[in-house]
C-alpha cells in the first residue's frame, strides 16, 4: 500500500512537471505570436504611403 502511494505521488509529480512545461511552451508561443504580429503591423505600416507626413517643399515668391 505504501509503495502504491509513492508511485501515485511520483506519477502526480511527473504530470505536474509536464503541465508546467506545456504551459511554458504555450506562454512562450503566445508571446512570439504577439511580438510577430506587432512587428508585422509595424513593418507593413512602414511600407505605406507616407507623403501626408512630409511637408510640401517651400515655393519661391517672386
Amino acid at each position: 500500500m505504501y509503495m502504491s502511494h509513492l508511485d501515485e505521488m511520483e506519477r502526480n509529480r511527473n504530470a505536474k512537471a509536464l503541465q508546467r512545461v506545456l504551459l511554458s511552451v504555450a506562454v512562450f508561443g503566445t508571446m512570439v505570436a504577439v511580438l510577430g504580429g506587432v512587428a508585422y503591423v509595424g513593418l507593413s505600416g512602414m511600407s505605406m504611403d507616407m507623403s501626408h507626413l512630409i511637408p510640401n517643399p517651400p515655393t519661391m515668391v517672386q
